[in-house]
């Protein structure tokens, strides 16, 4: 959408059939191949992003990875490398991306967190901690800014679960029965809907935005938490 607005789109990602996928499309993309995880990579990346297109005025960060594992069947190495993608990926894009666009003053900046860092669901425990970290870490940027007085506009979209390649991560692994329920009853969020909502929230300058149903989801996990686990886990 923002190639098709006119914007110069970079695109950054570890996929490199997908970021050529993407950039056939239409619109003026830039591709960068670079692991989110590593500091020196995401620095050297925005680096060269300025380089070649200018200073960045609108940044959109929404690299994932959403496994489904047991606590139980947990693996520390797995945990710790899911981790250094989903938040401290986040940490890095803020420190080298978007700590730029603070002292210029100006910009918009949209970091994906999840509602399921706010109501979590069985199997997934790491993946909805690595997106609770990024919620947390997000919500206080946003403040800190408003603290001080800043024209940067930050916003934190917590999406529930969306119709996305994504999901087909969770669907590969240990797969909680209530997303698989909604794969196959058509009940997940659809991407174009998704998108439209944030490009209308961030419009009107929202801090958090809750994409479908994220806010019942999360109003719900917090006042009915054991009928949250019941629904969602088949406790009975």
């Amino acid at each position: 959408r923002l190639a098709s607005d006119g914007f110069k789109v970079a695109i950054m990602d570890l996929n490199e059939s997908g970021l050529h996928e993407t950039a056939s499309t239409a619109g003026e993309f830039t591709t960068y191949l670079c692991d989110i995880a590593d500091d020196a990579a995401v620095s050297s990346t925005f680096t060269a992003i300025e380089a070649d297109l200018g200073p960045v005025d609108y940044l959109v960060h929404c690299a994932a990875l959403m496994p489904a594992t047991a606590v139980v069947n947990e693996k520390s190495h797995k945990v710790e490398h899911l981790m250094k993608v989903n938040y401290v990926g986040t940490v890095n894009v803020i420190e080298s991306g978007v700590k730029p666009m603070i002292e210029r003053d100006k910009g918009i900046v949209i970091i994906f967190g999840s509602v399921a860092g706010d109501a979590m669901v069985p199997n997934m425990a790491s993946y909805c901690a690595s997106k609770a970290a990024v919620n947390v870490y997000t919500e206080s940027l946003i403040y800190e800014l408003k603290l001080s007085g800043s024209k940067l506009q930050v916003s934190l979209v917590k999406p529930p679960a969306v119709n996305t390649p994504l999901v087909d991560q969770t669907l590969a692994t240990e797969a909680p029965a209530s997303i698989v329920s909604a794969k196959e009853s058509g009940q997940l969020a659809d991407p174009e809907e998704v998108v439209a909502y944030i490009e209308k929230q961030v419009a009107k300058g929202k801090k958090i935005i809750y994409p479908g149903s994220a806010r019942f989801i999360s109003i719900w996990h917090f006042m009915f938490t054991g009928l949250w686990w019941k629904i969602v886990g088949g406790i009975k």
